[in-house]
C-alpha cells in the first residue's frame, strides 16, 4: 500500500525549498510557508519538510559543516535555512540552467556554445553550468523512464 504525505504535494512550496540555497530571499519565502501551515494548524509539504529537518538536524548534529570556521550551531542552523552564507561563490538551481540551455538548443544552438551562454547569462563557470545542465539532463531521462515503465505497467486491479 502507498502511504501519502500528510502535507501532500504543493509545487509552488517544494520549488521555494529547492531554491533556498539560492538567497536568503528564496530561504525566506520558504520559512513563511513553514509559518503559515503551522499558523493553520496543517502539516508541512513536501520538500519544505525535508528542507526544514536538515537544516536542523544539520545545524545539530555536524554544525561544522555548515560553520566551518568556529561549528556553532546558531550560524550553522542560519546557514542551513539559506539564511546565511560562508562567503561562497552564488549558487545557481539546476533546473534554471537545464531549462535556459535546453531552450537555446530547442532554437538551433549547439550544446557547448548553449552552455557558454547560459554561464555567461548567470554569471557562473561553464563548468558550473555544465555540471547543472547534465543534471538537469539526468533528470528528464529518469522522469522519461519512469513515465514509460507506468504506461507499460498495467494498472493492478486486485488491490
Amino acid at each position: 500500500m502507498v502511504k501519502l504525505h500528510p502535507g501532500g504535494f504543493d509545487a509552488e512550496a517544494s520549488d521555494k525549498a529547492r531554491k533556498t540555497a539560492l538567497s536568503p530571499e528564496h530561504a525566506k519565502a520558504a520559512l513563511l510557508v513553514v509559518a503559515q501551515c503551522i499558523k493553520d494548524g496543517k502539516p508541512l509539504p513536501i520538500g519544505i519538510d525535508q528542507w526544514l529537518l536538515e537544516a536542523i538536524e544539520g545545524a545539530i548534529h555536524t554544525p561544522y559543516r555548515y560553520a566551518p570556521d568556529n561549528g556553532d550551531t546558531g550560524h550553522a542552523l542560519l546557514v542551513g535555512l539559506g539564511l546565511r552564507g560562508n562567503n561562497r561563490r552564488p549558487k545557481i538551481d539546476w533546473i534554471d540552467v537545464g531549462e535556459l540551455v535546453q531552450s537555446l538548443m530547442d532554437k538551433g544552438v549547439k550544446k557547448t556554445p548553449a552552455i557558454q551562454s547560459a554561464a555567461r547569462e548567470l554569471k557562473v563557470s561553464y563548468g558550473t553550468a555544465r555540471d547543472a545542465f547534465l543534471k538537469y539532463r539526468q533528470a528528464k531521462d529518469e522522469h522519461s523512464r519512469i513515465s514509460r515503465e507506468e504506461v507499460e505497467m498495467p494498472p493492478n486491479l486486485s488491490d
